[in-house]
């Protein structure tokens, strides 16, 4: 009973033995939610310690019971802070895995040309203009990235110039920031003094100046789908990177 008063009132557990975690997900088809719920209230996640007594010991690398390394790591999928180790209380199953690799870093280390890494948004060295607009370096999940922000704070900007970097083949008639009405004024005497360089995941980059336009006769390696774009030609998204505004 100690035992059982333990659990219930735990909110997280410690085992690196997927059974075990399993059952404590309430997904043992063997009993019922009303059995979960009456002997340990709600489900919990199962994280592992390292176990670790020496500093060479690889990073994170689980140990069995005799202290043997094994090759098992406990990932958390969250900022490295106690709010994100906290936030797996709310998403107990996919913000913990217990393996060598979580599926979706086999993914992108698999398919490291279509993730971008991070996107560098700068002002040339050599530009005319006095104003900054952009001086960014900014990190991409390679997970689903959400732009939030009240009108005017930039989010169809962004877009547009991931659109730009992942040479969409969108027709950029479509854009709604980098346009001859807008950023581009006509001459691109503004948007030509700013560069954008996509970093992808397997460390190759590139640069544009923001006044250029999309190549439709190279590589699409982002499809963008602005807001503007007529419903009726909107096509399925492709495992390349995908860019949406609106």
């Amino acid at each position: 009973m100690l035992r059982q008063h333990l659990i219930r009132d735990a909110d997280i557990l410690g085992s690196a033995n997927k059974a075990q975690a399993d059952f404590f997900l309430w997904k043992n088809p063997k009993y019922s939610e009303d059995f979960y719920r009456d002997w340990f209230g709600n489900r919990k996640p199962c994280v592992k310690g390292s176990d670790s007594h020496n500093v060479k010991d690889e990073l994170g690398e689980l140990r069995d019971q005799d202290s043997r390394p094994t090759d098992k790591y406990c990932w958390i999928k969250a900022d490295p802070t106690f709010a994100g180790l906290r936030q797996i209380i709310n998403e107990r199953e996919d913000r913990v895995y217990i393996g060598r690799i979580p599926p979706k870093l086999e993914e992108v280390r698999g398919n490291a040309t279509r993730f971008i890494d991070r996107l560098h948004i700068r002002k040339n060295a050599d530009a005319e203009t006095a104003d900054t607009w952009f001086d960014s370096e900014l990190p991409l999940n390679s997970n689903m990235v959400a732009i939030i922000g009240n009108k005017g704070s930039g989010k169809s900007a962004l877009a547009d110039i991931l659109a730009l970097a992942g040479n969409t083949h969108c027709d950029p008639v479509h854009f709604s920031f980098l346009v001859k009405g807008r950023f581009c004024e006509r001459s691109g005497k503004l948007a030509k003094q700013f560069t954008v360089r996509p970093v992808w995941a397997d460390g190759t980059e590139t640069a544009l100046p923001l006044n250029e336009k999309p190549d439709t006769t190279g590589a699409e390696r982002l499809r963008y789908i602005p807001q503007t774009y007529p419903r009726g030609q909107r096509a399925t998204c492709t495992k390349s990177a995908t860019a949406a505004a609106g």
